[in-house]
């Protein structure tokens, strides 16, 4: 007899299956939109015209008795500024459009002025603002021949910073940029 050799077995190694591993979803907060436009229709009674923003600061327009000689529909849209402004803080800043839209539903060019001026209140949120920079936040607008940006009012004005308000009265339709 002869001895005959057996092959030593081998082993092989199970793999062990890994979980895949599950990612936790993260919850990021809506934030609240600023609507495209609002309009109001004006006559020489005046009127109040409100434009919400973000995270509740807010816009208004008060047209005082007589400012409008004829009916007319104002209309603020959000817009982002033609030339980026030079602004020395990263705090608040908003950029709107005021279009006036006549009776036959052309839209009045940026010549419309009214008779008296109308106040425009800017309630704004003072995240990422020192108390010296709010009451440097200011009113300007657009010139499109220069594309230069402007102080916008066309009188004096003031600001709250314990209630977040800048008020200024305003003579024309305009693109519009509240910023310091």
């Amino acid at each position: 007899n002869t001895p005959t050799t057996t092959p030593t077995p081998t082993h092989t190694p199970t793999r062990t299956p890994i979980p895949t591993p599950t990612r936790t979803p993260t919850i990021t907060p809506t934030p609240t939109a600023t609507p495209g436009s609002v309009t109001i229709a004006m006559n020489a009674q005046g009127g109040t015209l409100v434009y919400p923003l973000t995270n509740g600061a807010m816009i208004t327009l008060e047209v005082p008795p007589q400012a409008i000689e004829n009916p007319v529909t104002l209309r603020i849209t959000h817009t982002t500024p033609p030339v980026a402004p030079l602004m020395l803080t990263q705090g608040f800043a908003s950029f709107f459009v005021m279009t006036v839209v006549g009776e036959g539903g052309q839209t009045i060019p940026n010549s419309f002025h009214f008779s008296q001026p109308a106040m425009l209140h800017v309630h704004y949120i003072d995240v990422n603002m020192a108390a010296n920079e709010e009451e440097k936040l200011d009113l300007f607008t657009f010139d499109a021949n220069t594309l230069e940006w402007h102080l916008a009012a066309c009188g004096a004005t003031s600001h709250d910073v314990i209630n977040n308000e800048l008020a200024a009265p305003i003579c024309a339709a305009a693109i519009f940029g509240v910023y310091v």
